[in-house]
């Protein structure tokens, strides 16, 4: 009798791992007769096969090692993503600071395409390509007491030490507000990517920044962003940034390159657990709910940011965040010392230098910068009378707002637009009206 049920639970264990075998053997058939096993296969291939041309700027150059022959990067990324043409007109001071993308066929007009570097051509004559970036910053850059830097730089004075870049496609209200806020308050805007078609070309949008820190100086501190769902306080002068930026150097002891901290581990929800929680570093203020990187906004040195980008980058498909998270989450991976960026690999073998600090930080108090997915209306609070902002649950007063995510059930970014002096979309705001959907501060009912 246990002979027959030995025998019986074999010859089903045998039935089953049969089964198994006849199912892999469906689905490898049908991977080769769609053709999608050899994608994976090419994919796995090219890998390892090919390594990207740093030697100068890298606009299209994909290098293959064993045959040395260069290929063009693949422009498509997403061929499904369907732009709408049908955009607001550029107004004058977005037009003023276009910078022209000469790598990318180009469907609008470059004809008025300026950028700052031009008006100070004395001071950004293009480094050799490998200098080492930051070696004379920040020790050079003193903040001073009045309002020096801002003179300067509103009136495109080589001296300035600042220029905020955007990447925008198209005009829309957003892109619009923010090239009139900024000149407004004087500081040097540069705008790529206008008249190219976007198709989530993430990794573009990295390459592009590269191209143009090739001829900034290394020193200068460049602010980048997204171009229609982010605006500046009023307050945002440079004088301010700047001043605000070495508090945040100064806090940190080390990160000499800031991406604002958000609410949501995105791309890649799975990484929550790889980041530090903020309310634990000594160098706390405060609590905060802020934790995860948003690339949305940065701030740093044109050298050490361009050097960075060099490493990061894999293609123009591959999303921008997720490549700054996985050079943030990596321990070994980036460090600065006194006088040299380090790149370092992912081993306990590798040897770190002695002065060697994290070059990438997070604002988790928005002292600078804010990304304002996931916080509540009533979590900001704008001063009336002198227009200062004021986030609840950390207590910071940013400088810079992005609202990243969805923003069709949020209108946030209008009514802060509204409620200190900018354009903003008044249809939408009316619109949330009518339907009972927040269309005001909910702090200023307080």
């Amino acid at each position: 009798m246990v002979a027959r049920i030995g025998g019986f639970r074999r010859n089903r264990l045998l039935f089953r791992v049969l089964q198994v075998a006849a199912l892999v053997s469906i689905l490898l058939l049908v991977l080769l007769s769609s053709g999608l096993f050899d994608v994976i296969k090419a994919h796995l291939s090219n890998t390892l096969r090919y390594r990207w041309d740093f030697s100068a700027e890298f606009a299209a150059r994909k290098v293959d090692s064993a045959t040395g022959t260069v290929s063009a990067i693949d422009p498509t990324c997403n061929s499904r993503h369907v732009e709408n043409r049908a955009f607001t007109e550029c107004n004058q001071a977005f037009l003023r600071a276009t910078v022209a993308s000469p790598h990318l066929t180009q469907w609008g007009s470059t004809s008025s395409a300026r950028r700052f570097v031009d008006q100070a051509a004395e001071s950004t004559a293009s480094r050799p390509h490998g200098t080492a970036p930051g070696s004379t910053w920040p020790q050079h850059m003193d903040i001073r007491a009045d309002t020096s830097y801002n003179d300067a730089c509103r009136a495109r004075n080589a001296s300035c030490p600042l220029l905020w870049v955007a990447f925008a496609t198209m005009c829309r209200v957003g892109t619009n507000r923010l090239a009139s806020s900024l000149e407004q308050l004087g500081i040097p805007l540069a705008v790529l990517g206008m008249g190219t078609l976007w198709k989530n070309r993430w990794g573009y949008r990295m390459r592009a920044l590269h191209d143009l820190l090739l001829h900034e100086p290394d020193e200068r501190l460049v602010v980048w962003s997204d171009a229609e769902d982010v605006i500046p306080t009023p307050d945002a002068t440079p004088d301010r940034i700047l001043k605000q930026y070495r508090s945040l150097v100064d806090m940190y002891q080390g990160p000499r390159i800031f991406f604002p901290a958000e609410t949501a581990c995105y791309p890649d929800g799975s990484l929550w657990s790889n980041y530090t929680d903020p309310n634990t570093l000594s160098f706390a203020p405060g609590q905060t709910p802020f934790r995860y990187l948003n690339a949305g906004l940065m701030i740093g040195p044109a050298g050490l940011i361009r050097r960075m980008i060099e490493v990061v980058y894999q293609d123009d498909c591959f999303d921008d965040q997720l490549a700054y998270t996985l050079a943030f989450l990596d321990p070994l991976k980036w460090w600065m010392s006194q006088s040299r960026v380090v790149q370092v690999g992912s081993s306990t073998k590798q040897v770190v230098p002695t002065d060697a600090k994290p070059l990438i930080g997070l604002d988790y108090w928005n002292g600078l910068l804010m990304a304002m997915y996931g916080v509540s209306n009533k979590d900001y609070v704008v001063d009336a009378a002198s227009k200062k902002l004021t986030i609840k649950a950390t207590g910071g007063s940013p400088l810079i707002m992005h609202q990243n995510g969805e923003k069709k059930d949020n209108a946030i970014l209008e009514i802060l637009a509204k409620e200190l002096g900018y354009d903003y979309e008044a249809d939408k705001l009316d619109k949330f009206r009518k339907i009972g959907w927040t269309y005001q501060l909910l702090s200023q009912r307080q």
